[in-house]
C-alpha cells in the first residue's frame, strides 16, 4: 500500500512581520513549515502532495516579492523533505496566478503545471485546469491529454475539487473507472466524500483538504 501526504493552501509568505500585516497573526512561517515538514518527516512517507495556492497572493503582488514566498517555503518545507528521501510534487492553485506574469514565477522554481509521474506502479496526475472566475475550466487540449494518460488505478490530484470544474460531465466520462482517489484543496476544509460521480469506482476518496498557511497557527 502506497504511503503519502496530501498539503495543500499554503499562502506562504516570508517574515513573521509580514504574517502579521496579511493573516493579523504574526507567526514564523520559516519555523511553521519546518515544524510541518518535521512531522511529515515522522510519518515516513513515500512523497508529499501539494495541491495549490502555495503563494499567499501572486495576483496581487509584485514578481520579487512573489519569489521570495516560493523560495521561503521551498528551503523550510521541501528541501527538509527531499534531504530525507522524500519525493514532493506540486501544482498550483488560483493565488499563485498573476495577471502580468502568469504562473511564470512559479514554473521557475517549481516547474509546470500539468504532467504525472509513474511512482512505485502507481501513476500519479497532477492537473491545473485554467482558473475561470471561482471555477476552472478544463480546455480542449487539456481532457485530450488527460484520456491519452490516464490508467487504472491512478491517482489525480488538482487545486479545485471536481465540484468547481466546468464540463464536470466531460471529466467523469475520462476518469470514470480509472481512477482510484481525487485530492484537492481551495476550500479549506478537510472533508473526504466517497463515491458519487464516478459509478464505475466504487468509494472512491475524494480529499478537500485544509490549509496549513489558511490558519497560520505554531505547530
Amino acid at each position: 500500500m502506497m504511503r503519502f501526504v496530501h498539503v495543500t493552501d499554503i499562502h506562504a509568505v516570508t517574515t513573521a512581520e509580514e504574517c502579521g500585516a496579511i493573516y493579523g497573526v504574526s507567526v514564523d512561517p520559516k519555523r511553521l513549515f519546518l515544524g510541518v515538514a518535521r512531522k511529515i518527516i515522522s510519518l515516513r512517507p513515500e512523497f508529499v502532495a501539494v495541491t495549490g495556492d502555495i503563494a499567499a497572493m501572486a495576483e496581487k503582488s509584485y514578481v520579487d516579492r512573489v519569489l521570495c514566498w516560493y523560495l521561503t517555503f521551498k528551503e523550510f518545507f521541501i528541501k527538509p523533505l527531499e534531504r530525507n528521501g522524500i519525493k514532493v510534487f506540486t501544482i498550483p492553485g488560483n493565488h499563485d496566478i498573476n495577471k502580468a506574469f502568469g504562473l511564470d514565477v512559479y514554473r521557475m522554481i517549481f516547474g509546470e503545471e500539468n504532467y504525472y509521474v509513474d511512482f512505485n506502479g502507481t501513476r500519479l496526475i497532477f492537473v491545473t485546469p485554467k482558473i475561470k472566475a471561482r471555477k476552472c475550466k478544463p480546455s480542449d487540449e487539456l481532457l485530450e491529454w488527460l484520456s491519452k494518460i490516464i490508467k487504472p488505478n491512478s491517482l489525480l490530484f488538482s487545486h479545485y475539487p471536481l465540484s468547481l470544474w466546468k464540463r464536470k460531465e466531460d471529466v467523469i466520462g475520462i476518469l470514470d473507472g480509472e481512477i482510484n482517489g481525487f485530492f484537492s484543496g481551495h476550500l479549506h476544509r478537510m472533508s473526504l466524500p466517497l463515491g458519487g460521480d464516478f459509478p464505475r469506482c466504487k468509494l472512491l476518496p475524494f480529499q478537500e483538504a485544509g490549509g496549513i498557511g489558511g490558519e497560520m497557527k505554531e505547530p
